[in-house]
């Protein structure tokens, strides 16, 4: 009702530590009679003649008259002033006690703290203002209204559970939560007192405190409800916040602090609370005092006066309910709020000439305006980030996201190349993938660096319409590692390896394989099958040399700064990234409701093939799996070197003695052995992989051109060991 909301509002001061000359009780004349209404009117208690000293608190009292157009004396709020315009003493509006929500007669009085002590002898004016619930012009009648003003200072309740030092456990690890269940007699206040320490407690830092009187079993005069309430006060005895109803049915609730990651509501029979999202504010360090109570009946005849609350740990009711009551102080840790790093800074209105902004921890953001999404300069052209991330460790792959918060329309988009003519355009501006609401986190974007580019970048374009009035964020959400899995059953043997979804899944599968250092190789990639019809499932079968080797997977369409193999079979394939070091995904499948993406898929050597199981479970994901490959010929210094001074195979001893220097003697005596070329090149496809087999069908070197035509042992394996016999260690 609105007569309880005003009744909660919060003006709170700031006791101050002054030095005073201790004086006696003063108490002014007694005024009045006064017809209030809306319009605050004001009474000089001339100040002037108030003994010297410092006054804290205060009793103040009056007689109500309402009509019966209904002004209520829970709507009645007086004001005490340091002056007639602005320095407030007397948290104003609070109603008094013994207010009520009908207009009879009443004698109101505040017993409380200033909320800033009063100095005797400075301007003390006295307000009156009677706000209306029906709907009529108000005018009630004060009289007889008497002000004592008080030398002591407001003490602190002697009864309280004591809460200690709240604890704030890491981010995921669930709330620190105690509930205290106590039994309620009518009128009675119950006191709790925590303490808060370090930074306090703030959306800024994440970390939160929620208070609720949830499922308390408090009831009076025929209710079906429980109807509690809540106030803080601060170690001065000023109130801090308080709440009647925005709990479970009429539970009181207040929450403080960290608001990005709202913990849910509580869910009673018929009614739900509102969420737990730090709506109340901060909580700096210090003592808090919690006053936990019931409001008083007035939905019925006949009416109780309300629950009412002053500076000075001031709590009385009225309240016939009684029962249990449940206090429950939960603290916990969520994602900080973001802090704007970099803002929007024209001209950053096309690809080629974007703002750089450097991410190095999560939840910085770069925030702006936009009204445009058409090229062009200014306010309403689109605009243009290059967002830059630190380093990943080498051998690792690191994920990232950034997320739009603003207006419904504005927009974000991830930006890269187009091919043209199989080479990807670097003057292009593809739209690679767009920010949706559907994904988890909504309106997000995500790319994986693989830790070989000092300063990997992705480009994105915030755009908007003429409705996008507000600041827009784009908010980093941090690096996070991420896991490989491996390819079981030990080494693959060198040579042809096919890796293949086909007949293993129905998902639209895409893929590129990397080398050692996590570099994608050029044309070791795949999407579709080229044929009639096109076939969805990647298929990939190329020669490998011993070595370590990583698979990139996903759903279609997968993106890295490579362009399409050259046995491509999809006319689509070949959009890429501007930046070496990084790859992406667009698909928003799995939505987060949906089923996993099977990406299951089989190895395939000479020795057979192997299932390796894989599922994608959220939008954008990429998966990492990792394989050796083991045999064939075993590069020393040069392609050339092949063997042990000796004349083995390098890959039959290794750790042999091998010349520094280059060939010698034992590499070509294991080329030309009984078991050498010859023999290997009357094998056909059976010699790929063999010791000689160390060039593509053209004579480049396997180390040089992976990815090559190689039907075996051949002219070109015979072409490349003469090249390289009488050259040094490269």
């Amino acid at each position: 009702m609105k007569a309880k909301i005003q009744a909660l509002t919060i003006a709170c001061g700031c006791l101050v530590s002054v030095a005073s000359v201790v004086s006696a009780d003063n108490t002014r004349p007694t005024f009045g009679p006064l017809v209030a209404t809306q319009t605050r009117q004001y009474v000089n208690l001339n100040g002037a003649t108030v003994p010297a000293g410092t006054y804290r608190t205060y009793s103040l009292q009056f007689n109500f008259t309402g009509s019966p157009e209904g002004e209520y004396s829970a709507e009645a709020w007086p004001g005490i002033w340091g002056d007639n315009t602005s320095t407030l003493l007397h948290a104003f509006p609070f109603s008094g006690k013994n207010s009520y929500l009908d207009e009879n007669p009443r004698l109101l009085q505040w017993d409380a703290a200033f909320s800033t002590p009063y100095q005797g002898g400075q301007p003390l004016y006295f307000s009156a203002e009677q706000d209306f619930f029906t709907g009529f012009v108000p005018a009630a009648t004060w009289s007889n209204i008497s002000l004592t003003l008080k030398n002591a200072a407001a003490v602190a309740p002697a009864s309280f559970t004591d809460l200690g030092t709240l604890n704030f456990p890491a981010i995921g690890s669930g709330p620190s939560t105690t509930t205290t269940s106590l039994s309620l007699a009518p009128g009675q206040i119950r006191w709790a007192k925590f303490v808060v320490t370090g930074s306090g407690v703030t959306a800024a830092n994440g970390k939160y405190v929620d208070i609720d009187t949830h499922f308390s079993q408090v009831f009076g005069n025929n209710d079906t409800l429980s109807d509690t309430m809540l106030f803080v006060y601060d170690s001065n005895g000023l109130i801090y916040a308080g709440d009647d109803d925005d709990g479970e049915g009429l539970a009181a609730q207040l929450t403080f602090g960290g608001s990005t990651q709202p913990r849910p509501a509580e869910t009673g029979a018929t009614t739900v609370s509102l969420p737990f999202d730090g709506r109340n504010g901060a909580l700096p360090a210090g003592t808090y005092w919690v006053a936990f109570c019931a409001e008083g009946v007035f939905s019925s005849v006949p009416r109780e006066a309300i629950t009412v609350a002053h500076d000075g740990w001031a709590v009385t009711s009225g309240s016939s309910r009684q029962g249990t009551i449940n206090l429950k102080v939960s603290s916990g840790s969520v994602n900080p709020s973001p802090v704007c790093v970099a803002t929007d800074a024209e001209p950053n209105d096309a690809r080629l000439t974007p703002q750089t902004v450097n991410f190095v921890e999560g939840f910085e953001a770069v925030c702006g305006t936009t009204t445009g999404n058409t090229p062009g300069t200014g306010a309403t052209s689109p605009d243009f980030y290059r967002i830059r991330t630190a380093q990943s460790a080498a051998g690792t792959v690191t994920r990232h996201r950034i997320r739009l918060v603003g207006d419904s329309t504005h927009g974000l988009t991830m930006r890269g190349n187009s091919p043209v003519g199989g080479v990807l355009d670097p003057n292009s501006d593809a739209n690679l993938v767009a920010a949706v609401s559907v994904t988890n986190p909504p309106r997000m974007l995500q790319w994986y660096t693989l830790g070989t580019e000092a300063n990997p970048f992705i480009d994105v374009r915030v755009t908007g319409t003429s409705n996008s009035t507000s600041q827009y964020q784009v908010i980093y959400d941090g690096p996070s590692a991420v896991a490989i899995d491996e390819v079981s059953g030990g080494p693959l043997n060198a040579g042809s390896i096919t890796i293949t979804w086909q007949g293993v899944t129905t998902v639209d599968t895409d893929m590129c394989v990397l080398d050692s250092n996590l570099n994608p190789i050029p044309n070791f990639s795949n999407d579709d099958t080229a044929g009639a019809p096109v076939v969805r499932q990647a298929n990939l079968t190329r020669t490998f040399a011993a070595g370590t080797y990583y698979i990139a997977v996903s759903n279609f369409d997968l993106m890295n700064n490579q362009s399409a193999a050259t046995d491509e079979g999809s006319p689509n394939r070949g959009f890429g990234l501007a930046s070496a070091g990084v790859i992406a995904n667009s698909s928003t499948n799995p939505l987060p409701t949906g089923t996993a993406q099977d990406l299951s898929f089989l190895i395939v050597d000479s020795a057979g093939n192997r299932f390796v199981p894989l599922s994608k479970t959220s939008s954008f994901e990429v998966k990492f799996v990792k394989f050796t490959v083991a045999g064939g010929a075993t590069a020393g210094c040069n392609p050339a070197d092949i063997a042990c001074d000796n004349g083995d195979p390098l890959a039959s001893n290794p750790g042999c003695t091998n010349s520094t220097t280059g060939p010698n003697e034992g590499d070509y005596n294991a080329f030309f052995a009984a078991d050498g070329f010859f023999f290997q090149a009357g094998q056909g496809l059976t010699g790929v992989g063999g010791t000689c087999d160390i060039a593509c069908d053209n004579g480049d070197p396997l180390s040089q051109n992976p990815g090559c035509t190689n039907n075996g042992v051949n002219e070109g394996d015979y072409n490349c060991f003469f090249n390289n016999l009488f050259l040094s260690c490269i």
